[in-house]
């Protein structure tokens, strides 16, 4: 079975990539800049807010600058206990594209032709490289289905007084925002302090998706369909949840 790991790069990408190279379970790793993608997201943003509340808009980027840059120093103490994992696996092909839905990302996936590709974090894959895997896509998702789709699930688990939904889903990708079926779920449990429960999801999330490969390469993982009545989409916080998760305690 050939796996190709196609991620945004971070450090919870290069722990999740570690994993999977232990169990000898990455064949090759894309990795997506998303330069331009964020570029043109944020000029969506950009064109679609009123001139009054700009200065909003301003201080919502700064305010995720600002957690990104808490949650960098965070991953880079807890990373201290595993030695090496800073960079991805040396001895695994690497290669870095700027779009995972570009002609070049395309080629190159077509070059390797896996049989499975993992996703996390990139940009929304469409049809022709959904297309390219031969028996699946999956899709570590950092958030319970269908409770917490899009990104930053945990941030609102937590600011709706619902630490217990932090968790990870891997999903069967589709062109939706984590739609997918579900193929294994699992919930975090007795973190203290948001960092390091946001932390223990990142774990979560390299057992999980090694358990799912695992029980693909003997016919036993699950599909099973969300349920689209319960489906909670949550935006990127901005300036106001953000101050509220800085006063919320999570843990004991």
């Amino acid at each position: 079975m050939k796996v190709v790991f196609l991620c945004r790069d971070g450090a919870g990408a290069r722990y999740i990539a570690h994993e999977l190279h232990a169990d000898g379970m990455v064949d090759a790793i894309v990795v997506e800049s998303g330069r331009m993608a964020r570029r043109r997201k944020l000029r969506r943003a950009w064109a679609r807010t009123p001139w009054w509340k700009s200065p909003l808009f301003v201080l919502d980027l700064l305010a995720l600058t600002i957690y990104g840059k808490l949650w960098g120093r965070f991953v880079a103490r807890a990373m201290r206990a595993h030695a090496g994992r800073d960079v991805f696996p040396q001895d695994v092909l690497v290669c870095r594209v700027d779009d995972a839905n570009d002609a070049e990302c395309l080629s190159i996936l077509e070059d390797l032709s896996p049989d499975v590709l993992v996703v996390l974090g990139t940009s929304i894959l469409k049809g022709p490289i959904l297309a390219i895997p031969r028996d699946l896509v999956l899709n570590i998702h950092g958030g319970i289905v269908p409770d917490y789709r899009n990104v930053h699930s945990d941030v609102w688990a937590v600011l709706r007084d619902d630490v217990a939904n932090v968790g990870t889903s891997i999903l069967h990708l589709d062109e939706g925002i984590d739609s997918g079926a579900i193929a294994l779920q699992e919930r975090v449990a007795g973190a203290r302090g948001f960092f390091e429960l946001r932390w223990r999801n990142v774990e979560l999330s390299g057992r999980l998706i090694r358990e799912a490969l695992s029980m693909h390469a003997v016919g036993t993982l699950p599909r099973e369909a969300q349920d689209e009545s319960g489906v909670g989409f949550h935006p990127t916080p901005g300036v106001g949840p953000l101050l509220r998760l800085a006063t919320t305690r999570v843990g004991d």
